[in-house]
């Protein structure tokens, strides 16, 4: 179980860009992962997180 969204840019009335951001760390508890895969999973998403572009300006 987890919940998530889906993200759309629109460019002339159609979707130019998509993805989906979900919070999966109940679904892995749920399937037994033990903490400290859980931990570099999320560190492993959050470093991902950082490196992209859009996210520079938060990181002053």
């Amino acid at each position: 179980m987890f919940e998530g969204v889906a993200i759309m840019t629109l460019r002339d009335g159609r979707i130019a860009e998509y993805h989906e951001v979900a919070n999966a760390v109940t679904g892995l508890v749920d399937m037994n992962f033990a903490p400290e895969r859980i931990s570099r999973i999320a560190a492993k998403h959050g470093a991902a997180l950082k490196a992209r572009p859009e996210m520079a300006r938060h990181l002053v």
